[in-house]
């Protein structure tokens, strides 16, 4: 099946060291450029970890769905939207904050291949 593939990547995770674990949930939400009613979010929840630092949708929407729906803006793009809540109450083992990574919040990855 054809389908668009969507996922969220812990930027730099393997670097944060051996116990460093993230619990979070998080949206991801194909957005009807010009119907916001039309747009198709997605749910899941992961818990991060430097063996594990992606987490999504292999089939998150049919291409034939992406096309006919109207998802594809006047440019020939489409726009996916993020909303992530990491838990901080669990797996926050191992630090893994700005201080231990040097890194704070989402991290643009520059992959566009995630989205097959």
């Amino acid at each position: 099946m054809d389908a668009l593939s969507a996922y969220v990547n812990a930027a730099d995770a393997g670097e944060a060291g051996d116990g460093w674990r993230r619990a979070a949930s998080f949206t991801l939400t194909l957005v009807h450029p010009t119907d916001p009613s039309r747009s198709l979010p997605k749910d899941a929840a992961h818990a991060f970890q430097a063996s594990a630092v992606d987490w999504g949708f292999t089939q998150f929407v049919p291409l034939a769905a992406v096309r006919a729906g109207g998802f594809v803006d006047a440019a020939g793009g489409i726009t996916i939207h993020a909303r992530l809540r990491v838990d901080p109450a669990a797996g926050a083992g191992g630090g893994g904050g700005r201080k231990e990574t040097g890194c704070v919040g989402l991290k643009n990855q520059g992959a566009p291949c995630y989205l097959n």
